[in-house]
């Protein structure tokens, strides 16, 4: 609670900062300086106005002077009242000033108190060391059971609320009530006619993850009406290529995988969740991105690749050595420079197998619809996960080397010399 204090007589002092100038400074709308310049030649254009006159028989000497004397005065007078406005508006700027540095801070506490949420910080502190009391009046916060409990009387009392069941059928899979989850999602998907291809989607996870995770069966023929529906739903995609790495067809979940791979946010859990299971089911065909097959000249061999090969040789830098465990995974990658940010072909490997020279190209693409042939420069990454994980972490070690053009006979060095922050 202190620092809050303390964070407010900041705020207060730096809204100070910005109102107190202006008012220190502050000039009459009309600048003294100016108005008595603007004083002094209107009396001299009459003055001279007075001398023709004179010259020219208008006026008498006598007249001459005692209009010249009134113009003198007249000048005097206006110079005083100017000064005088000037000192005011100095005097009165200074009052201001004075009176907004009591008042913003002697105002803005009581308002606080009155408007503000006092309790709130101290609330939030009890929560967070767990010892939360209740708020003020005694009122108690409903619990997630007895907010679910009222959601779901709500619904009995109105069937054919689509929004309702919809929001029962997520809650229950929040409480991890895969059964419950299956009958609201099921009683939504009748009130939509089966027309919506995210409650499909949904309806086919609860009733999968019911049963344990399998797919097979009804739960297929559910994630199969959602992409009739919409061919691009991302979760429909995701779980039907969970369906066809069940049935064994490694190469459309990979596919399936792939596209939604373009559809999630770079460097997120969930392309790294999507990487890892692509990778799994390359391991599933035995295919070169999880064990490469290297010939006796140390480099990787592959299928016809229609020349989009690049062969790297990989090498840990001193001064990471002592960093890398020789279990520690290695995964070596070719990522476009302009363009989705999946990798195009990935290699995996053991700190122990390094230095090692292995090839990227299409068959160790992550999903054909991104594969090395279809872009003209990559860069090359290799990165020693601590975790073992596709996602990129604190402590990791990593090293780059781009631009490089897919199909180059050179052999690519590459180093890993940099400890990711």
């Amino acid at each position: 609670m202190l620092l809050f204090w303390i964070l407010a007589a900041a705020m207060v002092g730096l809204a100070l900062v910005f109102v107190l100038p202006p008012l220190l400074t502050r000039r009459d709308a009309t600048d003294p300086i100016d108005q008595d310049s603007m004083n002094v030649a209107v009396v001299r254009q009459q003055l001279a106005e007075l001398k023709a006159d004179l010259g020219n028989g208008k006026l008498s000497p006598e007249d001459y002077e005692a209009a010249r004397t009134d113009l003198e005065k007249e000048l005097l007078n206006d110079v005083d009242e100017s000064a005088v406005r000037h000192s005011g508006t100095r005097t009165r700027g200074q009052w201001a000033a004075l009176l907004v540095a009591v008042l913003i801070p002697a105002t803005a506490i009581p308002l606080y108190g009155y408007l503000g949420a006092g309790d709130l910080i101290p609330a939030l502190q009890s929560a967070a060391s767990g010892t939360a009391q209740p708020p003020p009046g005694g009122e108690r916060l409903p619990s997630v059971d007895e907010m679910v409990a009222s959601l779901e009387a709500r619904v009995e009392a109105e069937p054919e609320n689509l929004d309702g069941w919809r929001l029962l059928g997520r809650s229950y899979m929040v409480l991890s009530r895969y059964q419950d989850a299956t009958r609201a999602f099921e009683r939504a998907n009748t009130l939509t006619g089966g027309r919506d291809a995210s409650l499909l989607a949904s309806y086919a996870e609860a009733m999968s993850l019911a049963q344990e995770g399998r797919l097979a069966g009804k739960p297929a023929e559910l994630v199969t009406a959602a992409l009739a529906v919409d061919p691009e739903n991302p979760k429909a995609l995701w779980l039907d290529g969970y369906v066809q790495f069940q049935r064994g067809d490694y190469a459309q979940a990979i596919s399936r995988w792939g596209k939604v791979a373009q559809m999630v946010p770079a460097g997120g859990n969930q392309a790294a969740s999507i990487l890892e299971a692509i990778q799994l089911a390359h391991e599933k065909m035995g295919g070169p991105a999880a064990t490469p097959v290297t010939n006796t000249a140390g480099a990787t061999e592959s299928p016809e690749t229609g020349g989009a090969v690049i062969r790297t040789r990989v090498s840990l830098g001193d001064q990471v050595r002592d960093q890398a465990s020789p279990e520690d995974t290695v995964f070596i990658l070719a990522r476009a420079i302009n363009g989705p940010r999946m990798p195009l072909a990935i290699v995996r490997k053991n700190v122990s197998d390094l230095p090692a020279t292995v090839q990227l190209d299409d068959s160790t693409a992550m999903s054909p619809a991104t594969a090395l042939s279809g872009f003209e420069e990559v860069a090359i990454e290799a990165r020693v996960s601590k975790s073992g994980q596709a996602m990129s972490r604190s402590g990791d070690l990593s090293g780059r080397v781009a631009p490089i053009s897919p199909g180059t006979d050179a052999v690519v060095e590459l180093t890993i010399d940099t400890v990711v922050p």
